[in-house]
């Protein structure tokens, strides 16, 4: 075969796997609908530990797809925060591009976060103040609710902060929750090996400087802080959407319990040290 014929047989195969590329059948965004009963609820997205969206209820938001959960916290006057991890999964095009594309095409959708897809979130109830909170717990596929949050209420949104004469552009500033000493990990990134029955493994999450913490090993999953001393959070475990909780001891070691993947019904309880790298 001449070379100008290769180099034809090879441009139109190149071209064939690209066209296959879930990014181009799907794109690297999403567009969520979120809501709330009752509506007029201001909430905030977080994807990887950093506010995407601020806004009231209803609102649809575009998202970039992402290896890794979203968590929305709304709060209205009157009712309990109500806060939910939305997860992604693999998309449609990701499996498709896998046939036509190949390993190579499933790495690209990968890089760019088209390989995934979250799940749409339902409308989020609202519990009145005077009533107790909802347990925690999935309300849909992929959608977990997520107790109250221990950080002061939210203020108004850029949206309510317009109505009221205030300037939408002008950013919201929360103050970070005071913790005793030894009972929260500085910030930075912290490593710990933590050990089952049989094996030891690397857990690694990263600790902001505003108190945020993100489980790097759970695909970036964005933690929930449900109490401190001793510091107890969750994160959602991709592998099968296990929410894990995690208590972090004042001598920088940590615990980690969860449902158990080899034993349904059962649970696991491991434990190790952790330094900050």
């Amino acid at each position: 075969m001449r070379t100008e014929a290769k180099a034809v047989v090879i441009g139109t195969m190149l071209a064939s796997l690209t066209a296959g590329c879930a990014s181009i059948t799907t794109g690297k965004e999403q567009r969520l609908t979120f809501d709330t009963d009752p509506a007029g609820a201001d909430c905030t997205v977080t994807q990887a530990g950093i506010d995407i969206g601020r806004f009231q209820t209803p609102r649809m938001l575009s998202v970039r797809r992402a290896n890794g959960p979203l968590v929305v916290a709304c709060r209205k006057a009157g009712y309990h925060q109500t806060r939910a991890m939305i997860s992604s999964t693999m998309s449609d095009g990701a499996w498709g591009n896998l046939v036509a594309g190949g390993v190579i095409g499933i790495m690209i959708d990968q890089s760019s976060g088209a390989a995934f897809r979250y799940y749409d979130p339902p409308k989020l109830p609202m519990t009145a103040a005077a009533d107790a909170p909802p347990p925690s717990g999935e309300i849909a596929k992929g959608v977990t609710l997520l107790p109250e949050s221990e950080t002061p209420a939210a203020q108004p949104s850029p949206v309510a902060a317009a109505a009221a004469g205030g300037s939408p552009d002008k950013a919201i500033v929360r103050p970070a929750a005071t913790r005793a000493a030894g009972s929260f990990p500085a910030a930075g990134i912290w490593e710990c090996g933590i050990r089952t029955s049989n094996r030891t493994y690397k857990l690694q999450f990263v600790v902001g400087s505003s108190g945020s913490i993100v489980v790097t090993s759970y695909g970036n999953a964005a933690a929930s802080v449900l109490g401190s001393d001793p510091l107890t959070f969750t994160a959602l475990n991709p592998n099968g959407d296990r929410l894990t909780n995690f208590v972090w001891n004042g001598d920088d070691t940590m615990a980690v319990t969860g449902p158990s993947m080899s034993r349904p019904g059962s649970t696991f309880h491991d434990t190790g040290a952790c330094t900050k790298v």
